[in-house]
């Protein structure tokens, strides 16, 4: 892998190492077997006590006050022992968490960050539809305001963590005869909210034990101080954080590749937390597997520099 390796961003990398492999690794198959997890609640709360969950808020609001190249890092870790729940991981700590951090008010930062942070409460972002997916500006949900809050009516589907949400950044529509850009808004939304349903949960072929949802709005009532980023400023908060997720999210494919390198790629050191069983030997004389085993591991460094260059 590329040469990051400062020593905060190595004792990091260890840290997370240890920590996902006495506490998720052992238990991955079985989450993929089941689809289920019946612990993710107690693993959240142990990973905020590490300071996992907040690892890009500022300080003064309750995170660590890491970058993104942090937050890289430990997607990578989780992901090698479990790419399902790096996913959730990553949906909980980018996607919710880092878009209240960067865009919501003084009051919103302080009702919602510090159960967030401290993994009491479980994240997730709604944006995707049935019929709206990558164009984003075509979604149907839609908010109309009534009195002292908006109503919420329309759905949301494919979203990561949407059974076991406690707070949801979603957007909808605000002004449907606006121009694009200016006709969608963000809301905090909490579980428990009058009119906010989930589906049934959806069986995937992959990425199982990551639970996946429809959310169902029916005249929900949401408090106008829920809105986040200002009225009609949703593609805002929406565009000015798909780079970052996508950046945070590409980190997860690498975990699962690092494993079969470890032991050919490792520190080379006693305790190495890249020691793993790997027949090294056995490639290193194969003919048939050298070349091969080598383009991988060039592929993988040019992906984890990209990523982590980025």
């Amino acid at each position: 892998m590329p040469n990051f390796a400062t020593l905060t961003i190595l004792l990091l990398r260890q840290a997370v190492f240890r920590f996902v492999q006495d506490e998720l690794a052992p238990k991955a198959a079985e989450i993929d077997a089941t689809d289920e997890f019946t612990e993710r609640r107690d693993l959240w709360k142990k990973m905020g006590d590490l300071g996992l969950h907040g690892i890009t808020v500022p300080e003064e609001d309750g995170g660590t006050g890491g970058g993104y190249l942090d937050h890289c890092i430990v997607m990578e870790e989780v992901s090698r022992a479990s790419g399902a729940i790096a996913l959730a991981y990553g949906a909980h700590s980018n996607l919710c968490i880092n878009q209240i951090s960067r865009n919501g008010t003084a009051q919103q930062k302080a009702k919602y960050l510090p159960k967030l942070i401290s993994g009491e409460h479980i994240g997730a972002l709604a944006m995707s539809e049935t019929n709206s997916g990558s164009d984003v500006v075509s979604m149907k949900c839609k908010a109309e305001l009534k009195g002292d809050y908006y109503v919420l009516n329309g759905s949301k589907f494919w979203i990561t963590n949407g059974p076991d949400a406690d707070v949801l950044v979603v957007y909808a529509k605000t002004d449907p005869k606006a121009k694009a850009q200016h006709a969608i808004s963000t809301f905090l939304i909490e579980k428990g909210m009058e009119g906010f349903t989930t589906a049934q949960k959806l069986n995937k072929l992959g990425m199982r034990g990551s639970s996946t949802c429809e959310l169902v709005f029916e005249d929900c009532k949401v408090p106008v101080s829920n809105v986040m980023g200002g009225l009609n400023a949703g593609v805002y908060v929406l565009m000015s954080g798909l780079d970052l997720e996508r950046l945070v999210l590409s980190a997860g494919p690498i975990g699962p590749e690092l494993p079969p390198l470890d032991g050919r790629q490792g520190d080379g050191g006693e305790g190495s937390v890249n020691t793993l069983n790997f027949d090294a030997e056995f490639v290193e004389t194969s003919e048939n597997y050298k070349a091969p085993f080598a383009q991988c591991i060039v592929r993988l460094d040019r992906i984890g520099y990209d990523t982590t260059a980025t």
